[in-house]
Order: C-alpha cells, then sequence, then structure tokens
C-alpha cells in the first residue's frame, strides 16, 4: 500500500463493525482473551476483533504498544473521529 492509497483512508469510510470496536477502544472494552494465554485474540463482547482493529490502526485511529500487553488506545485522531470532527 502506498502513501497515496494510506491517505485516503478516512475515518468516514469506516464500516460499522470498525465504528463499534473504535468505541469499545474509546471505552476500554476491547482487551485480549485470557483462556488463548499470550497470544490470545483481541475481544469485544467475547467476538474477535482483530480485523476491525488492524484496519483502525492502519488509519491512524487506534495505537497499540510495542508488545500488545497493553489495551488499545485511541489516538488524537481516533478521539476526534469519536467526537465527530476532523
Amino acid at each position: 500500500m502506498n502513501g497515496a492509497a494510506v491517505g485516503t483512508l478516512g475515518w468516514r469510510s469506516l464500516r460499522p463493525r470498525e465504528w463499534q470496536v473504535l468505541r469499545g477502544v474509546g471505552d476500554g472494552q476491547v482487551t485480549r482473551d485470557p483462556l488463548y494465554g499470550d497470544l490470545a485474540p483481541w475481544v469485544l463482547q467475547a467476538q474477535p476483533v482483530g480485523w476491525p482493529l488492524a484496519s483502525l490502526v492502519l488509519r491512524g485511529l487506534v495505537r497499540l504498544d510495542a508488545f500488545g500487553l497493553e489495551p488499545p488506545r485511541l489516538t488524537k485522531r481516533g478521539l476526534r473521529a469519536l467526537n465527530g470532527c476532523d
């Protein structure tokens, strides 16, 4: 994916599932499933959200820590998207 393509991935084109995950990240509800140990998938309300979360990271709306131990966090852009302005 080139730089021009990444720039066109704005928050206005998010799918409903991605909006749900973005709100879940903002509320602190996206966590790792403890039953799987260190390689646990990210879940929201017992549903895996790995792909929507990856999409949000690529769009610059959410960030993950280097080791994946901390829950995902909203970036300033993600916070603006939730508040409805960009």
